[in-house]
């Protein structure tokens, strides 16, 4: 059975030995560290905004979260694990690629409510999303049991097949995922387009990590490179890409109130104080907002603060501002 203590332990006599490195394995290894921390905060952002978002959204924010998570406990066990020039934690990183991307792909779909791209669509992105990280995979162990300086066959054709399966991700973006956009609503629509330039721009980040990994010992690039080329894809791919999913959900929530609460039975009640449309807001005195003896700023800020309690009563849930 799998247990994490002896990597632990590792990772705390690796802290006494950290000074015997050179300055830039030095960088490498807190590097790990720093996609760590920024895991676990984003993680925690996350899931500290789902009370501010509307329900239709939470599961995005969700999945959000459930993937810096994941990510977090990986890079834990790949701190412990790596070894500057000798030792890469290359089954922790592809374990956690192979549970983290097919979350970030589904990313997209509950963004466009799991509707406008059919299933078999869906499927197909995220078998060719699996099939990119396993062949990924056999690729860079058949380079690490190779002789040094030494790059298989098997390695490059891996690498061939691997970047297929990528491009049938882009595909499926670029194509039903990008036609559905003006389905949505504008904020939505902003941010699905926002979020496309991860998997299909920001992702090339890893097939260059690959290849400065295969061809590093003939071109005079240290292994560590990889490494921190590909935290430096993980934090922009995980923690940039979560935070600004939170953004996207958060203002097309807060369109989604103005718009609900400026038409509609919502906003007959804002507009006339009617209580009885609003339970549990009966009492307010409008009259006493619109007292013309009150100066003019002291009406408008008791205006805002009597609308935000009767939103929070309309959605049941806390309204930042509208």
């Amino acid at each position: 059975m799998f247990s994490a203590a002896p990597l632990l332990a590792q990772a705390s006599l690796q802290f006494v030995s950290d000074t015997h490195q050179t300055v830039f394995q030095s960088i490498v290894n807190y590097s790990f560290t720093f996609t760590f921390i920024g895991m676990v905060v984003t993680t925690v952002y996350c899931f500290l905004k789902l009370k501010e978002i509307s329900p239709d959204h939470r599961g995005s924010l969700v999945i959000s979260g459930c993937i810096t998570l994941a990510a977090s406990l990986s890079y834990l066990l790949m701190r412990a694990y790596y070894i500057p020039g000798q030792r890469f934690p290359v089954e922790f990183r592809y374990a956690d690629w192979t549970i983290t991307t097919p979350l970030l792909l589904m990313k997209f779909i509950s963004m466009l409510d799991y509707k406008y791209v059919k299933r078999p669509v869906v499927a197909l992105m995220i078998l060719a999303d699996l099939e990119m990280i396993i062949t990924g995979y056999i690729g860079i162990v058949a380079l690490e049991h190779s002789p040094q300086g030494v790059i298989p066959l098997l390695s490059w054709v891996m690498f061939a097949v691997s970047m297929v399966g990528w491009f049938v991700v882009i595909g499926v973006l670029m194509g039903p995922v990008r036609a559905a956009i003006p389905n949505l609503t504008p904020e939505i629509g902003k941010g699905v387009k926002a979020m496309l330039v991860f998997p299909t721009l920001f992702w090339a980040i890893y097939p260059a990590a690959y290849l400065i990994r295969a061809l590093g010992d003939k071109s005079g690039f240290p292994s560590d490179l990889a490494q921190l080329l590909q935290n430096c894809g993980d934090f922009v791919n995980k923690v940039v890409f979560g935070v600004l999913c939170v953004a996207i959900v958060r203002a097309a929530t807060l369109a989604a109130d103005r718009r609900a609460l400026r038409s509609g039975r919502e906003g007959e009640a804002l507009a006339d104080g009617s209580p009885e449309l609003l339970p549990g807001r009966a009492g307010i005195e409008e009259l006493t907002i619109d007292d013309p003896s009150l100066p003019e700023l002291t009406r408008a800020s008791m205006r805002a603060t009597d609308d935000l309690h009767r939103a929070e009563t309309v959605f049941e849930r806390p309204v930042r501002h509208l």
